[in-house]
């Protein structure tokens, strides 16, 4: 038989929702007394909290060892005092003057278009972010727009200019492909305006170094016989030469030069065609041996 309850325990009964916040209430209270009783100690200083903070999710800290001439547009306002100091403690001179293209200018060679997410997402519906990068790309040798702002602020933003600029998600990959045609966009997805800083120094180190790309090889093994049949073989990536190494046993060149065409179909992903391609590079080498 299904026990009754009485009408003043009903009045009493809680949706999931409140007890949720009946529970939270209770513990921010316990928080709050025992911060009360706990007996005063000394407040560590929060700005050497942040710094430390910063220092772990940038390498803001690290400072180079050859100069770089930093030019800020003054019509950066806000972000002029936190860039001419993240520049400084990175050994750049800093100077700042009413430049007619471009935000940052680094030795004169390097150009930077700084945008805030929301900045450049008015800037898209007047056309004003492609002239920019037309004298960017006409003037310099390296042009470069730098966007900066988090993921939840951009669909914030594309969501308010959904409403009174017609700007959406698709227009905004669009105008950031288009410019990709004549230079160079940087996206920052980090709340933090010092990455941006590092990004754009970085990059103008590196286009300023001017090194040729170089194609880089994974180092050799001690095994010749990985060796070979991942660098000396068409066909064969490294991850299918060290099935063939550890399946096969293969530890020496002999061991390779023994290989049948039956140990090489057992292997997944080895079929007759690239077993008689193997065997068949291995079998000219010997002979020219």
């Amino acid at each position: 038989m299904r026990r009754q309850i009485p009408p003043r325990q009903q009045t009493r009964r809680r949706t999931p929702l409140q007890h949720i916040k009946r529970v939270n209430n209770r513990y921010t209270q316990h928080k709050r007394n025992r911060q009360e009783t706990r007996p005063h100690t000394k407040k560590s200083n929060p700005t050497t909290n942040e710094h430390k903070h910063n220092r772990r999710r940038t390498r803001t800290t690290t400072q180079r060892s050859d100069t770089m001439n930093v030019t800020i547009d003054t019509r950066e306002k806000d972000r002029i005092r936190s860039a001419t100091e993240y520049y400084k403690q990175q050994n750049c001179e800093v100077e700042i003057t009413e430049l007619p293209i471009g935000d940052y200018i680094f030795d004169n060679k390097v150009c930077f278009e700084f945008k805030l997410i929301s900045d450049f997402i008015a800037s898209i519906q007047d056309h004003r972010v492609f002239n920019q990068s037309i004298e960017m790309a006409e003037n310099y040798e390296h042009a470069f727009v730098m966007i900066h702002g988090d993921l939840h602020t951009r669909s914030k933003c594309i969501a308010m200019s959904r409403n009174y600029r017609e700007v959406n998600l698709f227009q905004y990959i669009g105008a950031i492909s288009s410019l990709n045609r004549y230079v160079t966009v940087l996206q920052c997805y980090s709340p933090y305006i010092n990455e941006s800083y590092y990004t754009m120094m970085k990059q103008a180190e590196k286009c300023l170094q001017n090194r040729p790309i170089v194609k880089k090889f994974p180092r050799k093994d001690k095994n010749p016989a990985f060796n070979y049949l991942a660098y000396c073989i068409y066909g064969v990536s490294a991850k299918r030469a060290k099935d063939i190494v550890y399946f096969c046993h293969l530890k020496t060149m002999e061991d390779l030069f023994n290989l049948t065409h039956q140990d090489l179909t057992k292997i997944e992903g080895i079929g007759d065609n690239l077993a008689d391609r193997i065997l068949q590079s291995i079998s000219e080498d010997t002979y020219k041996t």
